[in-house]
């Protein structure tokens, strides 16, 4: 089961991927309805949902806003 952290765009989503890639914690670019999200997000980080919280803690270390987290986290 995976987690999907929204992102506020592309560009923001490649920069959460590369720092989750040098943290060690698996995850794939997806896109998502933005309907979904609070903040109409399009794109997001898929993580499985075990690593979700350890995810969110490296993208707040470095300063990288992200909106709503979708299915666990």
């Amino acid at each position: 089961m995976d987690c999907i952290i929204a992102m506020r765009s592309q560009t923001y989503a490649a920069k959460g991927g590369r720092l989750l890639q040098k943290a060690g914690i698996p995850y794939k670019i997806v896109g998502i309805d933005p309907s979904l999200t609070r903040h109409g997000c399009a794109h997001g980080l898929q993580i499985p949902v075990l690593r979700c919280g350890e995810a969110r803690v490296v993208l707040e270390k470095h300063h990288l806003a992200y909106g709503d987290v979708l299915g666990g986290g």
